[in-house]
């Protein structure tokens, strides 16, 4: 007489995880759950090493990815994994600071309207290695008289930013 012991059915959950956007690169994963253990036993009879992949590995951006873990087995389970979710919220930008910067000349013609560029605008405040650029290029100086030390003052709006490269 022969008979069989089949591995019981293990499964491997990733956990879900969540993080605000900071520049940062996701790498690892959030642990794992376990559903099928018999007779008491625990993820100490397994053997191996819990691994992290899919695409949450070096996700930096806002979005979803998929937590995949893999890495164990056993004698007497027939493992499968599930994956899990990583959710990047953006980052809600609450402070940028912009300061002029550089020299604003011009040529005494009665008005008030200075002319900028991009170069005039010091930006701080983002994550990582955000930016923006500014696109306004007209300010108004505090009169129209000749004179140095004079205040520019300017007003931006959202319309008034670009995104530099890798910046959503």
């Amino acid at each position: 007489l022969t008979a069989d012991i089949d591995r019981a059915a293990l499964q491997i959950t990733a956990n879900d995880a969540s993080k605000t956007y900071d520049g940062i690169a996701w790498s690892g994963g959030n642990g794992v759950q376990y559903s099928g253990f018999v007779n008491g036993e625990d993820s100490s009879v397994l053997s191996g090493a819990l691994v992290y992949g899919g695409s949450s590995q070096g996700a930096v951006n806002a979005g979803n990815y998929t937590i995949s873990a893999s890495g164990l087995g056993s004698g007497n389970y027939d493992i499968v994994y599930v994956d899990g979710n990583l959710t990047i919220s953006p980052k809600l930008l609450t402070l940028i600071i912009g300061n002029l910067t550089g020299e604003v000349r011009k040529t005494y013609d009665g008005t008030t309207t200075a002319t900028l560029d991009s170069g005039n605008f010091l930006l701080t405040g983002w994550v990582g290695g955000d930016g923006a650029t500014v696109t306004q290029t007209t300010g108004q100086y505090d009169n129209a008289n000749a004179g140095s030390g004079k205040t520019v003052t300017v007003y931006l709006s959202l319309t008034d930013f670009l995104a530099n490269a890798g910046s959503d």
